[in-house]
Formats: structure tokens, sequence, C-alpha cells
């Protein structure tokens, strides 16, 4: 019979194929590609080809050219201005050459050379700093320095003349000074200054007597109009630029929050200063490239100048040993910048560095990078730009052609719209009616798709009607699959929720032992260590008695600790042994108020206790049933403040067994913490809690205790009224006295 059937099925399905075969000249697949392939997929091929391959590079990089072009205006721009200074120090220097040491002409005449009647020029202050013992040969230190105060003024300040200071001599704008060619400026690294608190760099030019070096005349130049021209620049390319000095610190920067950090002066005062591209690299990883192509700009122009005939290592060993600001690699860098006095030196990079970075720090897109050397001063032009700018006229170019592409396409789909509205989208419309039924129908009235046509949507309607019964008979499969495994995944759910909380409960064991062990251990040691150096200490015989009273108390602190642990430990591992008996509870109580009674008095608390005069025997472990006792005597007095009252009573009903309670007038408990309180480690924080310190074992041992009696914790609390606890014993451990047997 089965290989009847089987062989009836193949003869069906050879039947039903041979009954849709499909000629290629009737397939939907020849009628689309005839009216799509030749007009549609061509044209946009060649249109996408022709601009990548051909159009885009150009037009980018006729793009990069441009902003390099603007890069090297703002150089040849920012170069003007620095040459002006340049060229004032260089007459400052020249006249302090021919000027005799006299004090009077300084004062006189420096100032006005400064611009004292321009408050508003970026020039910030200078000086002249004559070389110890030079302008007066009974004082090392005799500089004159001007800077402007707040009113724009220059005013004189004598602070550089300290003779308890480092010396001038000894700055970083002072020492290189020494080694430049006649008329040679040197630009300082960028630094606050801590009178005007601006940000500024130092432009140093020697002064020399019959080629002696005698002095240094400086400008210093503010650097908050480099920000403004560098800033007015960046809206011209849409993009950013900023710039460093020869260090690679910033100059500027657009968002100065990310290139700002905080310094004290000499003086105390916070000031704000700029942080090297290095430390922003680190910080930003989208800046890092830029930080590294910094930096290995100036490792380039060190080799270049190592390569040299005059250079010599001597010179940057003797620089960095005269001046405390300055170490050997920068020395390296200044020799460089000393030898290299045109930008056409071969030392000097001629053109600028180009990058590409996939994300920026700021405009978070892709970028295109130029790094620009300023000559002399080898501060960099750092110009940032989107590759979206530089890709615009791409942009706009293939924009162009796509509108005449789509237009071409609207004409071609029209044609083809008419011609496949006949032979395709209305029997697609029929069959999707009949599939929607199917959508709606119950799997016994599925309707079958009409089939009518000789093409592929006929073949696909018989063939939706054939696995359109496959799909019933696996639907019901996957149904009982998804029962089993939703089964299954929530026992999965259950075990690792198990699992985590046995996770977290071995974790907060960890912490609370870490803290609670270490509090009485490191009591010990501390104590013992001044017993141990008394005789350094001269420590006095009351002196060691309190200590050695302070590390007993701190011992029996520890093993009260380690009975509690190990007592959590028995009950939860079954190992708890019970020596039961008959247990007078009258003579338990008194036992329990006695030890406790020193600690009520202690904390001004009233404690007493209640217990019927013919209260039967309860058979249990004495030492337990104590411990039970005192351990919730212990919080009642800890959690009561001065004033209140402590009771410690005991109840015995026929049916209910007997009860032990201990009720206080204390800080109460709140409702929702009544459940976790009994959890191990519990402690509820308020002001009275945190005076007091503790495992939070307490209330759990004395439940498990109770449990190992067949018995439970009954809490009842209120806030700022009270808490009473009752240990509640089955009556199946109530022994009469007459009956019991006292060991």
């Amino acid at each position: 019979m089965g290989q009847e059937k089987t062989v009836s099925d193949k003869a069906a399905q050879q039947s039903t194929q041979a009954h849709f075969y499909v000629s290629w000249r009737e397939s939907l697949q020849f009628k689309i590609t005839v009216c799509f392939a030749a007009v549609s997929l061509a044209m946009i091929i060649a249109v996408i080809s022709t601009f990548q391959v051909l159009v885009k590079p150009t037009l980018i990089e006729k793009n990069r050219q441009i902003t390099e072009e603007t890069g090297a205006r703002l150089v040849t721009e920012l170069g003007k201005h620095l040459e002006k200074v340049e060229t004032l120090t260089q007459s400052i220097s020249d006249l302090a050459e021919v000027l005799p040491p006299d004090e009077d002409n300084y004062r006189l005449l420096f100032p006005q050379l400064l611009g004292n009647d321009n408050p508003d020029s970026v020039i910030a202050g200078g000086g002249v700093w004559p070389e110890p013992y030079s302008f007066n040969p009974s004082i090392e230190r005799r500089s004159f320095f001007w800077g402007r105060n707040t009113a724009g003024r220059l005013e004189y300040y004598d602070d550089y003349n300290d003779p308890t200071g480092n010396g001038y001599h000894h700055e970083e704008w002072y020492v290189p000074s020494r080694y430049a060619s006649e008329n040679q400026c040197f630009w300082s690294k960028s630094y606050v200054d801590p009178y005007s608190f601006e940000p500024m760099v130092t432009c140093s030019v020697a002064v020399r007597k019959k080629k002696e070096h005698v002095s240094v005349v400086t400008i210093d130049l503010q650097l908050a109009g480099l920000r403004e021209f560098l800033n007015k620049a960046s809206e011209e390319i849409n993009g950013y630029v900023f710039a460093v000095d020869r260090n690679n610190k910033f100059l500027s920067f657009p968002d100065l929050s990310l290139v700002k950090k905080e310094i004290e002066s000499p003086n105390g005062d916070l000031l704000e200063d700029f942080i090297m591209a290095s430390d922003l690299g680190r910080a930003e990883e989208h800046f890092s490239p830029i930080s590294l192509a910094l930096t290995n700009l100036n490792k380039k122009l060190i080799s270049n100048f190592r390569s040299t005939a005059s250079y010599n290592p001597l010179k940057s060993i003797e620089i960095a040993r005269n001046s405390y600001q300055i170490d050997r690699p920068e020395a390296e860098l200044i020799m460089a910048m000393l030898a290299d006095t045109r930008w056409d030196a071969p030392i000097t990079p001629a053109t600028p560095t180009r990058q590409e970075l996939r994300n920026d720090i700021l405009l978070n897109e892709p970028v295109y990078v130029s790094t620009f050397l300023i000559p002399k001063t080898y501060w960099k032009i750092v110009v940032v730009t989107p590759q979206s700018i530089a890709t615009h006229d791409a942009a706009s170019f293939l924009r162009q052609a796509i509108i005449w592409l789509l237009g071409i396409l609207l004409v071609a789909a029209t044609a083809c719209f008419l011609l496949l509205r006949f032979t395709l989208v209305n029997p697609l419309i029929k069959m999707n009616r009949t599939l929607n039924t199917i959508q709606a129908a119950t799997p016994a009235s599925i309707p079958v798709l009409p089939v009518k046509t000789r093409d592929e949507l006929g073949s696909l309607a018989n063939s939706i009607n054939k696995r359109t019964e496959e799909i019933q008979r696996i639907n019901n499969v996957l149904e009982e699959e998804i029962s089993e495994r939703r089964r299954i995944q929530h026992d999965l759910e259950m075990a690792k929720e198990n699992a985590e909380i046995a996770n977290r409960s071995k974790t907060q064991f960890l912490a609370n032992m870490s803290h609670e062990l270490r509090t009485p251990l490191n009591a010990i040691i501390g104590f013992s260590e001044l017993i141990s150096n008394g005789k350094e200490n001269n420590l006095t015989l009351d002196r060691s008695i309190e200590y050695a009273t302070d590390i007993q108390n701190s011992g029996e602190h520890l093993l009260e600790l380690i009975n509690d642990i190990l007592d959590v430990a028995r009950v939860e591992v079954g190992q708890m042994e019970m020596r039961e008996e008959p247990v007078d509870i009258k003579a338990i109580f008194a036992s329990c108020i006695r030890m406790m009674q020193s600690q009520a008095v202690k904390g001004g608390l009233t404690l007493d206790s209640d217990t019927p005069e013919n209260i039967p025997y309860l058979f249990g472990d004495r030492r337990q049933l104590k411990q039970i006792l005192i351990n919730l005597l212990a919080n009642a007095v800890k959690f009561t403040p001065e004033g209140g009252t402590v009771n410690l009573y005991a109840n015995h009903t026929e049916t209910n067994g007997i009860t032990l309670s201990v009720s206080d007038t204390g800080i109460g408990i709140p409702e929702k913490d009544l459940a976790r309180v009994q959890e191990p480690f519990a402690q509820i924080e308020n002001t009275l809690a945190k005076k007091h310190n503790g495992t939070g074992l307490g209330l759990t041992i004395s439940k498990a205790l109770a449990e190992c009696h067949g018995g439970y914790l009954d809490i009842q609390s209120s806030l700022d009224v009270g808490t009473t606890i009752t240990v509640r014993f089955p009556k199946e451990r109530v022994i009469e006295p007459k009956t019991a047997k006292i060991n």
C-alpha cells in the first residue's frame, strides 16, 4: 500500500508539472527583463561608474586644494603678525645694545616702545633681562619688565628680581636666546601669565655687545586674538581651525572645555591653561590620529636636524642643564628651531601633512585634516574640513545625473506599468484576495487558490495549495514543540534566578564579614603595636592596662562574631546538636535578666520580666533557649533610647503551647523591613542603628534555633512605638513540673 501511494504521488506530481510547463516566451521573468534591463540597469551602472571613477576623485582633490590654499593663507597672515612682533623686539634689542646701563633711561624709553598708550594692543608686556651682574656688577638680577594691568596700562614689575627665586636667566624663554643667531627671535612655548592670567607666548631676542651676550629683550604676545582669528577662518571653510605651539600644546580650539585644565599659580590662584594635544588624544580616541601626526612631525624635524652638519648634541645637553623648564628632548627641538631660520630649509616640510579620519571629535563625521608648520615659531595650524563639504560639487553633479535618469525611468516605468497591469498585477490581486481569505480561515476551511493561467503565477498558485496542507501539519508539530520549549525555558529561568540568589547571598556574606572581622582585628593589631613599642612611646602602666583591656574586648567581640557565623553555618548544614531536657523557664529568665541588667542600666533603660507562677517546663536545649532570649534582649536594649523599657515575659495555653516574648519601647521596625530583618546580615538604616556595630545575625540565629525546637518567631512592630518579638513553641514541648526530670 505504501509503495502504491508513493507511486501515485509521483505520478500526480509529474502530471502537475507537465500541466504547468511555462515556455520562456510566456515567463514573467522574460517580460520584466525586456522592460527594464536595457534601459534602467545600463543607465544606472553607467552613471554611477563614470562618477566614481572619473568625476568624484577630481572634484574631491580640487576642493582639498582650495582648503589647503586657505590654510596657507592663514599661515601667511599669521606670519605677518608674528613678524611685526619680531621686528619690534629686534628694534628694542638694537636700542638696548647701544643704551648705557641707566635705570632712568630704561624706565622712560621701553614702556613707550611697548605701546603704553595703546591699551587694546595684543602686546601684553615685555622687558629687558640682563645677564647676571652685567647691568650692575654688585647685583645678580636686575631685570626691567612691564605688563599690562586691568586698565590696559603698562605697569612695572620687580618680582623677577627676587633673589630667592629660580632666576629669570634659567627660564625656558631666556636660555635658548644665548644660542640664537644675531637678531633671531626665539618663540617660547605657550603659558599662562601669573599676573594677567592670560594665555600668551614670548618672543626673545638676544642683545650682544662686541659679540658677547649681555641681555635678552622680550615681548609677550596675547593669544586671545589668535583664537578669534582662527575662529573667523573656521567659518569660511565650514569646518574648524586650531593651532598648537612647538610642543603641541593647544593655542586655540573651538571647544575650549576639551583643551583646558586648572593649574595653581605660584601665589595659590587657580588658573586655566591649555593641555597638550597628546593629552586630548589619550582622552578622545577620535582625536588620537591628529595627536600622533603632530608628534611625528616634531620627531621628523628633530631627526632631520640630527642629520645636518650643524647638529651638536653638546649644545642640547647644555640648554637642558641651564634651564629647569627644558628637558633633553625639548632641547633637541629648540636647537632645530634655532637652526631652521628659513621656511624652505631642508629640515622643514614644504607641503602640509594630510590625513583622512573616519570620525571627528567635534563634527562627528568623516573629515580631511591638513597640518601646516609655521616658519620660525614651529607652531602648527591644523585645518579640519568635513568630507561632505569636499564632495559637495561631486554630490551636486550626481544629483543632476539622477534627475535625468529618473525622468527616463519614469517614461519606461509608465510603459511597463501598462504591460504588467494585465500580465502580472491583476492575477496577483486575485491571488492576494484569496490569500487574505486563507489567513482568516480556520485550518479546517482553508480555501484553494484559483489556477487559471499557464505562466509562473499559475504554477505558484498550484504550489501554494500543496504547501498549505504541509504547513498545517507542521504547524501542529511546532505548537507542541513551542509549548515544550516554553516549559523548559521557564524551568531554566527559575534555575537561573535561584543561582543568582545564591550568588548574591555569597557576595553579601563576604562583604559583611570582610568589614566585621577586620574591625576587631585592626583594633587588636593597633593596640598590640602600641604596647610592644611602649618604651619608645613612654607608655604608662595604666595606659598599657587600658590597651590590654581594649585588646580583650576586641578579641571577645571577634569570638562572638565567629561563634555567630559558626552557629548559622551549623544550622544551614543541619549539624546543630541539641541536648534536650526539661528547662525551667523562670530560671532561664532570671539568668538572662542578670546578664543584660548592666547593659540596660548603662543605656538608662528599665529591664523587667514577668513569668506566671504555674508556668510548665519547656522540653528543649537549655543553652540554645538561653541564646534565643539573650539575642532578643540584646537587640531590644541596643535599639531602645534612654528612658525606655524592655520587658521579658512568658505565657502558656493548652492549645498553643508556650510563648516567650521580648517587648521594648524602642525605635521600631518599618513594615517593609519586617521580613528582611530575619535574613542574615540584615540591618535597618536609621539614626540609632548607625550608632551600633553588629553582624545582623542575631535574629537569624534566634529564628533558626526556634525552628530547631519546632517553633517560630512572630514580630510585631511600629515605628517610634516599639517592637514585640514572640517565640512560639508547640504544645508537644510542654512538660508539667511534676513529670519533669531536671539534670
